[in-house]
C-alpha cells in the first residue's frame, strides 16, 4: 500500500468547507499517514477537526506555504491540498493507480474543467491567450513563447499527460517536489494575490523532465472557500494581473539560460502579439463598461514589470531552468 502525507495550506478561515476536506481525507480508501496543516503565522487555529491533524506555523503566502522543507513529511509521496476542496472516497487510490499506469511523477485531478466552459467564455479567454485545442492526447500545453496555456477541448481517456494542472490538489513524489526548488518562486507572494503559482509549480517539473498528468475521472469539488481576503480595488487587482502577466512570461519563457538570442526574439514577438490582442479587447471592454483602467493597466503593468525584473533582488533569484541537468 502506498504511504503518503496530506499537506494542507490554510489561513484557518475555511469553516465548514475546511471540515469537508478533513472528513474526505480520513474517509479515503487509502487514508493519509499524516494530515499536516501549514497555517500562516498570526492566524488562530480553526475549530474544525477530525482529531489527528497536526498544525505547523509558517510564513503567510500561497507560495510560502507550499514551498517549505516539509521535514514533517516522512513518506515518499505528498498529497497537496487547498483548504476548500472535497475528494471522493477513492480519489487517492485512483490517483496512485493512474500514476503507476502512466509512470508519472505528479498527478492532479482536473479541478477546473475548461473544456466545459460556455462558448462565450471560451471565446473571451482566447483574447487573453488561453484557447482550446482539438484532442491530441494532452490535457494542457504551455506555449513556450507566450507562457499561456491551451486546454484539450474534448479530453478522451481518464488520465492525460500535461504541461500544467490546477493548484488545489496534487499527488506527487516528495523527491520531485524537492528537485524543483519551488521556494525560488516566493517572489510571487510580494503581490496581494499570487496568481499563476500553480503554472510555475507544474511547468518547472515539465522543464526538468518530470512527468505530469491530469486525471479527468476523479470526483473533486472545489468549494471555493475564498479564505484569502484582499483589500484591493478592482483597478488595483487588475493592475496586479497585468504586472504578473509580464513577470511570469519573462521568468518562465524569455529569461531562460538555455534560450539563444533568436529564441528570446521569438518569445518577445509572440508575447507582444498576444498582449496587443489583449489590449485591443480591453479597449473595447473599457469603452463598453466606461472603465478605461483596463487598457491603461496593460501599459502600466508592462512598465512596472520591466522595472521589477531588473531589480537586484529579482536578479538574485536563480533562473527558472537553473536546475536542469
Amino acid at each position: 500500500m502506498k504511504n503518503y502525507c496530506a499537506v494542507i495550506r490554510t489561513l484557518g478561515r475555511g469553516g465548514e468547507k475546511y471540515q469537508q476536506l478533513l472528513n474526505s481525507l480520513v474517509s479515503q480508501s487509502i487514508p493519509p499517514h499524516k494530515i499536516l496543516v501549514y497555517i500562516a503565522d498570526g492566524y488562530p487555529l480553526p475549530k474544525e477537526t477530525v482529531g489527528y491533524e497536526t498544525y505547523i506555523r509558517c510564513p503567510k503566502g500561497r507560495v510560502a506555504q507550499r514551498s517549505l522543507s516539509f521535514k514533517e513529511v516522512d513518506s515518499d509521496y505528498i498529497l497537496f491540498c487547498d483548504d476548500d476542496i472535497k475528494l471522493e472516497e477513492s480519489a487517492v487510490e485512483k490517483l496512485f493507480a493512474e500514476m503507476q499506469i502512466t509512470g508519472t511523477d505528479c498527478i492532479s485531478p482536473n479541478t477546473f474543467p475548461n473544456h466545459k466552459m460556455s462558448l462565450q467564455d471560451k471565446v473571451k479567454t482566447c483574447f487573453y491567450g488561453v484557447y482550446p485545442r482539438f484532442p491530441d492526447g494532452y490535457a494542457f500545453r504551455i506555449n513556450q513563447y507566450t507562457g499561456k496555456y491551451s486546454y484539450n477541448n474534448s479530453p478522451i481517456g481518464g488520465v492525460l499527460p500535461s504541461d500544467s494542472a490546477a493548484g488545489p490538489c496534487a499527488l506527487l513524489r516528495k523527491s520531485t517536489y524537492k528537485a524543483i526548488h519551488f521556494d525560488d518562486e516566493r517572489w510571487l507572494d510580494s503581490f496581494s494575490y499570487a496568481l499563476w503559482d500553480d503554472q510555475l509549480f507544474y511547468y518547472k517539473m515539465t522543464l526538468m523532465g518530470f512527468k505530469v498528468a491530469v486525471s479527468f475521472d476523479i470526483d473533486i469539488k472545489h468549494l471555493d472557500g475564498k479564505t484569502a481576503k484582499h483589500g484591493d480595488t478592482l483597478k488595483e487587482a487588475d493592475l496586479n494581473v497585468r504586472i504578473l502577466d509580464f513577470m511570469i512570461w519573462y521568468r518562465m519563457c524569455f529569461n531562460l539560460q538555455k534560450n539563444s538570442p533568436i529564441k528570446k526574439a521569438l518569445c518577445a514577438c509572440a508575447w507582444t502579439g498576444k498582449t496587443f490582442i489583449t489590449f485591443l479587447y480591453l479597449v473595447l471592454r473599457g469603452f463598453k463598461q466606461r472603465k478605461w483602467f483596463y487598457p491603461c493597466n496593460v501599459i502600466v503593468g508592462i512598465w512596472y514589470g520591466i522595472r521589477l525584473v531588473n531589480t537586484s533582488k529579482f536578479k538574485r533569484i536563480p533562473l527558472f531552468d537553473a536546475y536542469l541537468k
